[in-house]
């Protein structure tokens, strides 16, 4: 999530300093689209994994199918209507639909996973660096990477130090050595 933000506020400066051309600007619109790629990648890439570890090729089949036909049914009149923009359009569409049919599968497989329980926290520390990154728009756009990058950091530590119930709480969640069990494991009782 905060490379895909990074992109999307950054995107001209990285074009520019990648290419030293100009005429790669016209690009930025596209890339702004094609950046929520990397979320949807994520889940399609590991989930992928777990159905082919559980010996599920024949739904792996399938989604390769329906995404191959969502790419010719409505990609075809994106990509004559909009260019570049339809395409990268088509892209993320694909991606996205390959993710909920990675997720459907993979989530029956394991009694369901609590997909906005693991991607909450993410989601805040994004916006706030977004929320960052619109605002300062002044600076040079290094320092301005690197310092959403740690107000990105510090916005999650503080969610997991809020969704662990307060400072206390976590510290005794994650501060165990590498020797001791941690608090409450079975190790520990002995077991």
């Amino acid at each position: 999530m905060p490379v895909v933000t990074g992109i999307y506020f950054l995107g001209n400066w990285a074009l520019i300093l990648l290419y030293k051309k100009p005429a790669f600007l016209e690009a930025v619109p596209a890339l702004r689209v094609m950046a929520w790629i990397l979320i949807f990648q994520v889940f399609t890439s590991v989930l992928g994994q777990v159905l082919l570890a559980c010996h599920r090729e024949k739904v792996t089949l399938r989604i390769v199918i329906v995404v191959l036909l969502v790419t010719l049914v409505v990609g075809w009149p994106l990509v004559s209507h909009f260019g570049l923009r339809g395409a990268a359009i088509t892209l993320v569409l694909t991606r996205l639909i390959a993710s909920i049919q990675h997720y459907i599968p993979v989530s029956s497989l394991f009694s369901g996973f609590p997909l906005g329980k693991i991607a909450w926290k993410p989601i805040i520390a994004a916006g706030c660096m977004a929320a960052y990154l619109a605002v300062a728009t002044n600076l040079e756009p290094v320092l301005r990477g690197v310092s959403a990058t740690l107000i990105y950091g510090a916005a999650l530590f503080a969610l997991a130090i809020l969704a662990s119930g307060g400072v206390r709480q976590f510290k005794a969640r994650f501060s165990y050595s590498w020797y001791e069990p941690p608090p409450g494991s079975q190790e520990e009782a002995g077991l």
